[in-house]
This record gives C-alpha cells, sequence and structure tokens, in this order.
C-alpha cells in the first residue's frame, strides 16, 4: 500500500525526544535531565570548594549529592504537580507564585549546605570565613543563583 505522508507528520529525532510519548523517548529525555541536574550539582560542588576539595576527600561530594537531591526535587515537583495543576488550567500566576517560591527555598537550602561545609572545613571559623570567600555582595550572589536555578529547572 502507498502512504501519503502530510507534509508536517515527519519529526526530528530532538522533537520526539522532547514530546513524544514512547518508552524510549521518555526514558532518553528523563536521563537527560537527571544528568543535566548532576552536572550542574558537581559544577556548583567544584566551584564553590575549588580549595577544599583535596583536604576533605570525598567528603565535598556528599554535597554534591545533596544539590543533586534537591534539584530533583525541585525539578519533578515542577514537572508532575506543578505544571499539570496550574499551568497547564491557564492559572500562570499562582504557577510562577509557587515556581519562584519553591527555587527560592532551594537556593537558601543549597546556601545553608554550602555554609554548613565551610564551617566544617574550617573547624568551625562560621560565618566570617563564609562570607569572605564571595568576592561580590552576598545578595548578589543570592540572586544570580536564584535566576540561573529559575532559568535551568523551566
Amino acid at each position: 500500500m502507498n502512504e501519503i505522508k502530510d507534509v508536517g507528520q515527519e519529526h526530528t529525532f530532538f522533537y520526539k525526544l522532547l514530546l513524544s510519548a514512547e518508552t524510549g523517548y521518555r526514558i532518553g529525555r528523563h536521563s537527560l535531565f537527571i544528568l543535566c541536574l548532576f552536572a550542574m550539582s558537581f559544577n556548583q560542588t567544584y566551584m564553590a570548594f575549588p580549595e577544599y576539595r583535596t583536604e576533605s576527600g570525598v567528603k565535598v561530594y556528599f554535597f554534591t549529592f545533596f544539590i543533586l537531591i534537591s534539584y530533583l526535587i525541585e525539578g519533578y515537583f515542577n514537572i508532575y504537580v506543578l505544571i499539570p495543576r496550574f499551568f497547564l488550567k491557564g492559572r500562570f500566576v499562582i504557577y510562577f507564585a509557587v515556581f519562584f517560591t519553591v527555587t527560592f527555598i532551594i537556593v537558601l537550602f543549597h546556601y545553608a549546605l554550602e555554609y554548613t561545609a565551610f564551617s566544617l572545613f574550617h573547624a568551625g571559623a562560621g560565618a566570617d570565613i563564609y562570607f569572605e570567600n564571595y568576592g561580590s555582595p552576598f545578595w548578589l550572589e543570592l540572586m544570580a543563583s536564584y535566576f540561573v536555578d529559575c532559568i535551568a529547572i523551566l
């Protein structure tokens, strides 16, 4: 039999990866999402503790794990709760309000983890050494992290 193809029926691999409900593409989509979040988590730990990686051994990578878990919770909360309940029903204001609030809480959690790590690695030096390690004001760093996390999860 001859099949007639509509012009719009052929989809690229990238299109299928993003939108197809087929199992293979779903697994690939979730794997890619988790891999990207892992790269973000590892990079965040790597950049936050460059001078402590040799001193602390593998302890610093436990923070990578906790940061990854927080990103996964936020990402899947967005995908499976916020988008179906608010975004797809046209309640955009509520969606963005909850999304931005959750993202801000996650960023604060990441800074709490970093503060804990600095306190542990400096044997209780605490806030003084933590805030001195940031070249720019703390609030500027906080807002930059917030916007990067918002873009990454969206």
